[in-house]
């Protein structure tokens, strides 16, 4: 996707195109300005969601088990 920077509101980097979206001035290249347009690429990460989906599973298995007491992260 596309955006242009609109403007900086401090530490926010506000991008727009149909939508717009702040994130942290500090990803973008030092040399990024107004004006300029920029290419947000999103990718699904499929091994470190394999990971998580693995580790709940085994969390919960071992809550099922009644190994894991106390307090639950996921």
């Amino acid at each position: 996707m596309r955006f242009v920077i609109d403007r900086f509101e401090g530490d926010i980097a506000v991008l727009v195109n149909d939508v717009t979206i702040n994130i942290p001035r500090s990803i973008l290249p030092g040399y990024a300005k107004e004006g300029d347009v920029v290419i947000i690429e999103l990718k699904i990460d499929i091994e470190e969601t394999e990971r998580l989906r693995r580790e709940v599973e085994d969390k919960l298995g071992r809550l099922k088990e009644g190994e894991e007491k106390g307090d639950i992260w996921l």
